[in-house]
């Protein structure tokens, strides 16, 4: 596990895709964590493909993945496939928490698209998903970054 932490912390490829050969070899590739060490490895070294591929590897991903992919395509201003992701996961009936609302809240302000936000909001109204004070500041940023400061105003 340390040598997979050491390679997100690295700019390796060769050796963490060496370290990815033995962990499939090995039957490690469906251990949450060492898929997130490896999804971060990627990311880290800029092959959201890559990345992917881990994330659609695994046979029942946990919250940590579904969110580790959903940021890593936000870090990377893919909102839409942020977006698309988290449709994926609702989809398949995996719950969402404050920290992947708050993602999508964001990617859909980096989308620009009010609708986008508004649907969100209405899923986060309907969901039952807890609101804190970062997913509130997120949202109102996110109708902000839209052009509706009036829904900013009124959510705040």
């Amino acid at each position: 596990m340390y040598l997979l932490k050491a390679l997100v912390c690295g700019k390796n490829v060769n050796e963490g895709e060496e370290v990815h050969a033995s962990v499939v070899r090995t039957g490690f590739a469906s251990s949450e964590f060492v898929s997130g060490a490896l999804l971060g490895f990627y990311v880290a070294n800029g092959f959201i493909g890559e990345a992917r591929q881990v994330f659609d590897e695994m046979p029942q991903p946990g919250l940590v993945l579904w969110t580790l992919m959903i940021q890593a395509y936000v870090c990377l201003t893919l909102s839409g496939e942020a977006l698309e992701l988290f449709q994926t996961m609702r989809r398949v009936g995996k719950m969402p928490d404050m920290v992947v609302v708050a993602t999508v809240v964001s990617a859909s302000g980096l989308f620009g698209d009010l609708g986008v936000a508004k649907t969100i909001h209405c899923f986060i109204k309907k969901s039952g998903v807890k609101v804190d004070e970062f997913v509130s500041s997120t949202l109102i940023n996110t109708y902000g970054e839209c052009g509706s400061l009036t829904n900013a105003y009124r959510f705040s």
